[in-house]
């Protein structure tokens, strides 16, 4: 159980009229000033993002202001993916707007939001997609933040690395709670959908936490069904996170798993699979 969620030996099968679905953590196109130089990388990241052919897709950290030539991008991205889902969790003084959003190139013909309490920055989105006579229900999943501070975990010397791992763990068993609870309402969601359902995102936990597992006793995993080495997803100092995934349910069939490795815009490398509806 353990090795299959932490390597995959498989390769992409030919599939006729496939849906693909990209996931990105866009880490709020780079907008902080700390994040970028003269908003080099925002337009980067943008532009790679609007580049990809993927008839769905599913951004975690979510950033737009409408009247900004550079970060008007539900407008970019809706040029090709003009079905949208797009739910705010803050806006701030100036009328920018940061949250979650589902493109897709097909009808969404309804929409809909799971409610994560005490939380501006995490969110569940959910769409149903009809693509010819099918119907697929698609969630982008943000959950809680693992609350890492790689730099002061890397960095610690003998005298700071006791307190700074103290602060950790009590911050990681904050996280552990909250996750469990928003994986447990999302399963409840899950199970009374009338469709088959891909979700992706963000879990912000490991294969072999709670909330993985959870998942698993209601959808497969596209990563150790599809995928190839140990896919991991976070781009920085603790590299060994995989963290960002693809599940897909009985009434699906999977052809083939990605993790973009080289896409190196943001903290998150972005994951893309294809699949048939049965």
């Amino acid at each position: 159980m353990f090795l299959s969620r932490t390597v995959a030996l498989h390769s992409a099968i030919k599939a006729d009229n496939v849906l693909g679905v990209l996931s990105y953590n866009v880490r709020v196109f780079n907008v902080y000033s700390h994040l970028n130089t003269d908003f080099v990388s925002s337009r980067e990241t943008i532009d790679w993002v609007v580049s990809q052919d993927a008839d769905i897709k599913c951004l975690q950290e979510f950033y737009v202001k409408q009247d900004s030539e550079i970060f008007s991008t539900i407008k970019a991205l809706s040029k090709e993916h003009p079905y949208y889902h797009f739910e705010p969790t803050v806006t701030n003084s100036q009328g920018a707007q940061f949250g979650m959003a589902i493109f897709s190139k097909y009808p969404i013909v309804h929409r809909g939001s799971l409610q994560v309490k005490k939380s501006r920055h995490n969110s569940i989105l959910y769409a149903d997609i009809v693509k010819g006579e099918d119907t697929v229900r698609i969630y982008n999943v943000h959950l809680q933040s693992m609350s890492i501070d790689e730099k002061e975990l890397t960095n610690s010397n003998s005298e700071t690395f006791s307190k700074n791992l103290k602060q950790l763990l009590s911050q990681l068993k904050h996280g552990f709670i909250r996750r469990a609870a928003q994986i447990d309402n999302l399963c409840e969601h899950l199970e009374r959908s009338p469709y088959p359902v891909i979700l992706t995102g963000d879990l912000n936990d490991m294969p072999y936490s709670y909330s993985y597992q959870k998942l698993k006793k209601h959808l497969y995993s596209s990563f150790e069904n599809g995928g190839r080495g140990f896919g991991f997803t976070f781009n920085g100092n603790l590299f060994f996170l995989r963290i960002d995934n693809q599940f897909y349910s009985e009434g699906i069939t999977l052809s083939g798993f990605k993790t973009h490795n080289k896409v190196k815009h943001t903290d998150h490398f972005p994951i893309s699979a294809e699949y048939s509806l049965e």
